[in-house]
């Protein structure tokens, strides 16, 4: 909605410019202002909508957790029990690969990944309704996934 007004002023202010006159310039000047003023509305619900995004967690739990940590909530989506069943299995997915090594026996090469179960809420089938990890690099940043094994060419 925002956009679509911010496009509707832009183009008046453009037959406004070409317009020209006495007129013309005072008009220019209460759509510079209103589109001021959407810029500023759009900043807001910028930071509203990321704040909804990223997920709630206890300020006493802040001090634990690292640069190298991510917190990741699963959440059934509509489709009940299927939809439950689906969660567990992307749940089990992310702590398998979290967990699985690769490496040798120093850790090089290894993913090195812990993974902490926060919370779960079970179905009777076996299901999830929801669950937060907080998946973290066992290794302080050293021999991560991502990083590359400086003995190695």
């Amino acid at each position: 909605e925002i956009h679509a007004e911010r496009v509707s002023l832009l183009e008046l202010l453009a037959e406004t410019k070409s317009a020209g006159g006495e007129e013309a310039s005072e008009m220019e000047e209460e759509i510079k202002q209103e589109l001021v003023d959407l810029d500023e509305q759009s900043t807001a619900l910028s930071h509203k909508f990321l704040h909804s995004l990223v997920p709630l967690i206890n300020p006493d739990d802040l001090q634990d957790l690292t640069a190298l940590d991510a917190v990741i909530d699963i959440r059934a989506g509509t489709g009940g029990d299927e939809a439950c069943l689906f969660a567990a299995e992307l749940m089990a997915s992310y702590e398998a690969t979290a967990r699985a090594g690769g490496g040798d026996d120093s850790g090089y090469g290894a993913k090195s990944w812990e993974v902490e179960v926060l919370s779960v809420s079970r179905t009777d089938l076996g299901g999830i309704k929801e669950a937060s990890l907080v998946v973290s690099s066992s290794k302080g940043g050293g021999g991560g996934y991502n990083s590359f094994d400086s003995h190695q060419q």
